[in-house]
C-alpha cells in the first residue's frame, strides 16, 4: 500500500446547479424594478444594480439547494434567505471585486446571458501570497488550487452558491446586449445581512 502524499488544506469550493423557476417572470419583475428606481452603486461601476427587495417566493426554488451546500460544507445553523438584488450589466459597466459582509452564503441566478459575455470571476482567498510567491515563477490551470482566481462562464438558469467571503467580481467583456443576474445572500434566522 502507497502511503498517501498529499493534503488539500482549506479548499474553497463553490456550487453550480440550475434555476427551475420561470426565468421570464424574474425578468419582468427586474424590468419592474428598474422603472421604479435609478438603482443604486455598490459594486458596480455603471450598469443598473437595483435596491433589495423581500424575495420570500424564490425560498421554494433554492431552499434544496442551499440544503445540500450546508450539510456539504458542514452549516449547521438554520439558513434563511435574506436580502434580493438585479444585476444588469453591459460589455462596458463591471463590478470591482467584492465580499458579502454579514451573509453566510451568497447566491446568483443568471437569466440572461448574452454570447461571450463576461464571467464572474472568484479571487483565491490566498492570491496575494500567491502573486508574491509563486505566481511570476509558474503557470497553473485555472482548476489548480494554486490558481490565482477562477472564472465561470454563465449560461442562462446557472445558479450559483458560494461562501460570502469568498471575493469575486465582473470584468468589462466584449458583447452585445444586456448581461442580467438576480443575487442573494443567506444568513441564519437570528441574523439578518
Amino acid at each position: 500500500m502507497i502511503e498517501q502524499k498529499f493534503t488539500t488544506l482549506f479548499s474553497t469550493s463553490i456550487y453550480v446547479g440550475k434555476y427551475v423557476g420561470n426565468i421570464d417572470e424574474l425578468l419582468i419583475e427586474c424590468e419592474s424594478e428598474r422603472l421604479k428606481s435609478k438603482g443604486r452603486i455598490c459594486s458596480n461601476i455603471g450598469g443598473w444594480q437595483s435596491n433589495d427587495f423581500d424575495g420570500l417566493k424564490l425560498q421554494k426554488f433554492v431552499s434544496h439547494q442551499l440544503q445540500e451546500v450546508a450539510q456539504e460544507w458542514g452549516i449547521y445553523d438554520s439558513l434563511t434567505l435574506g436580502n434580493y438584488w438585479y444585476n444588469i450589466n453591459t460589455s462596458v459597466n463591471q463590478n470591482h471585486p467584492h465580499t458579502h459582509p454579514g451573509s453566510i452564503l451568497s447566491g446568483i441566478i443568471y437569466l440572461r446571458c448574452p454570447l461571450n459575455c463576461s464571467p464572474i470571476v472568484f479571487l483565491n482567498p490566498n492570491h496575494l501570497l500567491i502573486s508574491s510567491y509563486i505566481n511570476s515563477l509558474a503557470n497553473f490551470s485555472s482548476n489548480s488550487n494554486l490558481s490565482f482566481d477562477y472564472a465561470k462562464f454563465p449560461s442562462e438558469g446557472d445558479l450559483i452558491i458560494f461562501p460570502s467571503w469568498l471575493e469575486h467580481y465582473v470584468p468589462h467583456g466584449n458583447y452585445e446586449g444586456e448581461r442580467i443576474s438576480l443575487s442573494f445572500n443567506v444568513s441564519n434566522l437570528n441574523k439578518k445581512p
